[in-house]
């Protein structure tokens, strides 16, 4: 379905990650999901629901040759740009806004969508409201509520806890779509006022970054998808074929 509106809405893809918490020599995101390799689901999502969109894939360091391989493999034609990531998944964001903003096709309204590779089960309509959202306010940030009981642990001390009402938290998710210039101005100040080595502890996703300078406007917040799964465990990966088929027919 086309979406209206689609001038210079960027896609960053961040598959530059080592996965090291899954048990597999291979990265995470090049493991197969239903016959391809994980990242491809969510090119040939984002290219089916955002045609015109621009596409920019991170990959690991030196994974370029790899990279055209498995392209040719599963004869993958997507349209799209790629380049080696950094050292940290902000570090990888940055190099890739600068990229862009390097390029072509950077407007005062161009909007920006970055998406974890790791999550191959976004839906479409997801998508559209994202895009929407950002489009309309600015951000859009997807969430879903806690639905398992939270505990809180002084540090080091897992003798003593308070019960902490899961209402009051929300786990965050991607894909997170922003005003592109907006983003690129708090990339570009976080990375003048912090330490490189310091910023993975401070800043988790892009929607903290942008959400530390409190840039006018608010972030918006627009309800996920609990199938919209982030592949981190080795349990995560062993259903993955199923929930592959589930969102298939939910999309």
């Amino acid at each position: 379905m086309y979406v209206d509106n689609l001038m210079a809405t960027h896609i960053l893809i961040l598959a530059a990650g080592e996965g090291s918490r899954l048990r597999n020599d291979t990265p995470k995101q090049f493991l197969e999901i239903s016959g391809l390799p994980m990242v491809f689901h969510s090119v040939k999502m984002f290219r089916q629901i955002i045609p015109d969109s621009i596409i920019h894939i991170a990959l690991p360091k030196h994974y370029t040759s790899k990279w055209s391989d498995l392209c040719h493999k599963h004869k993958f034609k997507v349209s799209h740009n790629f380049y080696n990531g950094g050292n940290s998944r902000i570090e990888t964001v940055f190099i890739g806004l600068n990229k862009i903003n390097k390029g072509e096709n950077i407007f005062t309204s161009s909007t920006i969508g970055i998406h974890d590779a790791a999550r191959p089960f976004i839906k479409g309509g997801l998508i559209r409201k994202l895009l929407s959202s950002a489009k309309k306010y600015g951000s859009a940030v997807p969430y879903v509520t806690p639905n398992s009981a939270l505990f809180q642990f002084p540090k080091n001390d897992k003798k003593s806890c308070s019960i902490t009402n899961r209402n009051d938290y929300a786990l965050i998710q991607t894909p997170q779509f922003f005003n592109f210039n907006q983003l690129f101005y708090s990339y570009s100040k976080v990375f003048s006022k912090f330490k490189t080595n310091d910023l993975s502890s401070i800043f988790l996703d892009d929607s903290s970054v942008y959400n530390y300078f409190k840039i006018h406007p608010k972030l918006q917040f627009i309800k996920g998808d609990y199938s919209n799964l982030k592949i981190t465990t080795d349990a995560d990966y062993f259903i993955a074929d199923k929930l592959y088929e589930y969102t298939k027919k939910t999309k």
